[in-house]
C-alpha cells in the first residue's frame, strides 16, 4: 500500500519543495544530502524559537518519498524547523567506497551536531529544543545514537518509529510476509544504490574482500531477498559472519539500557518487515526514559488515514509526545 501510494502521491503532487539541500561531508570523506523546511532556513534574522526537529528516513528512502515528505509537511505545519538527514548514496553519488547499515551511527550524528551548533540559538541567542524522528532505519540509528552518545545530551527528545528492537527476530517472517513482496522490494533498492555506484565499490569489494560484487548481486536477484543482500555484501563489508551476526551487532536493543534522552518507540502489531515479534516491551519497560506505543494495525510505515488519504496519521501521537517537550 504504502509503495503504490508513493508512486501516486508524487505523479499527482510533482516535486515536493524544501527551502533548501545542502551537501554534507562526513568525516571520512563520504558524503550526504541534507534537506531543510523552515523559515529561518529562508530567512536567517526570522526570530521564530520553535525546535529544531530531525528526520532519518528508512532505508533507501529519500526526500520525495511519500511518508518522508508527509512527516516533513506535518511538522512543518505545526512550526517545526525541519531537517531532513538522507543516507549515502541516496541523491548523490559514494565519494569513498563504503556502505551504511544500523550501526553507521555517525552518518547521522556528525550531521546532527553540527546542524544544531550551527541553528540551535533563535535570533535572540536563546537555546532551540532539538528533537529527532527515526522512522524504520533511521530509528535503529537514532536509538543507537541515543545510546552512544548518552552523555552528550543532544536532543531534548527523540521518537523512533517502525523500528525493529531487535532485528534478528524478523528473519523469517521477513521471507515469507506478504509473499515476499517486502524481502524483494528492498533487496531492489539497496541492489540499485550498489549497481548505480558500482565501479567504486567493486574495486573495493575485490581488494580489500575478495568478493565478487557482480556474482554477488547476480545471486541477491536470483534470490529476491534482502537477507542474501546482508549475507553476501552488507555482513562482509562490516566484518561479520552473515546477515544474523549483522543484525544482533546492529541492533538498538542493547543501547536501550543507556538512553537519557526522553524517547518514544511506536510499533505496529501487523508490520509485514519486522512483526510482532521483533518487539521487546520489557527493555523498554526497564528504562524509565522510554515509552513504547503499539498500534494493532498501520503496516511498515503505511498509517494511512483512509484508503485514498494521502496523510501518515503516525505523526500526529509523535508531535503529541514531541509538544510535550517543548517550552516555546
Amino acid at each position: 500500500m504504502n509503495m503504490v501510494k508513493e508512486n501516486f502521491e508524487k505523479r499527482v503532487y510533482g516535486e515536493y519543495e524544501y527551502d533548501k539541500m545542502e551537501i554534507f561531508t562526513l568525516k571520512d570523506g563520504g558524503q550526504i544530502q541534507v534537506h531543510f523546511k523552515g523559515s529561518i532556513f529562508r530567512n536567517p534574522s526570522d526570530t521564530n524559537s520553535a525546535p529544531l526537529l530531525f528526520v532519518m528516513p528508512g532505508l533507501t528512502s529519500h526526500s520525495q518519498s511519500g511518508y518522508v515528505r508527509n512527516m516533513v509537511d506535518t511538522a512543518h505545519s505545526q512550526g517545526y524547523q525541519v531537517i531532513l538527514i538522507s543516507y549515502r548514496g541516496i541523491g548523490i553519488p559514494f565519494t569513498t567506497p563504503s556502505l551504511y547499515c544500523g550501526n553507521s551511527i555517525d552518518d547521522i550524528y556528525e550531521p546532527m551536531k553540527a546542524m544544531s551548533q550551527r541553528y540551535g540559538q533563535d535570533s535572540q541567542g536563546n537555546k532551540r529544543k532539538v528533537f529527532a524522528i527515526g522512522a524504520s532505519l533511521g530509528g535503529t540509528l537514532l536509538a543507537n545514537a541515543l545510546g552512544d552518545y548518552a552523555d552528550e545530551h543532544l536532543l531534548d527528545a527523540a521518537c523512533v518509529v517502525n523500528t525493529p528492537l531487535k532485528v534478528w527476530e524478523m528473519t523469517d517472517f521477513l521471507k515469507t510476509s506478504m509473499n515476499g513482496a517486502y524481502n524483494l522490494h528492498m533487496s531492489r533498492g539497496m541492489s540499485k544504490l550498489v549497481e548505480s555506484n558500482f565501479p567504486l565499490l567493486d574495486a573495493h569489494f575485490k581488494k580489500e574482500l575478495g568478493i565478487d560484487l557482480r556474482e554477488a548481486l547476480n545471486k541477491v536477484k536470483e534470490e529476491k531477498s534482502q537477507l542474501v543482500f546482508d549475507d553476501l555484501i552488507t555482513a562482509p563489508f562490516f566484518g561479520r559472519k552473515g546477515h544474523l551476526d549483522l543484525y544482533r551487532w546492529t541492533a538498538c536493543y542493547y543501547r536501550i539500557p543507556k538512553i537519557q534522552t526522553p524517547t518514544m518507540f511506536m510499533s505496529n502489531l501487523d508490520d509485514p518487515i519486522l512483526g510482532e515479534q521483533s518487539i521487546d516491551y520489557e527493555m523498554v519497560r526497564n528504562n524509565p526514559n522510554c515509552v513504547l506505543a503499539t498500534n494493532r494495525i498501520g503496516g511498515h510505515l503505511g498509517y494511512h488515514s483512509s484508503l485514498f488519504s494521502l496523510d501518515v496519521w503516525f505523526m500526529q501521537p509523535v508531535l503529541s509526545f514531541l509538544e510535550s517537550q517543548r517550552d516555546d
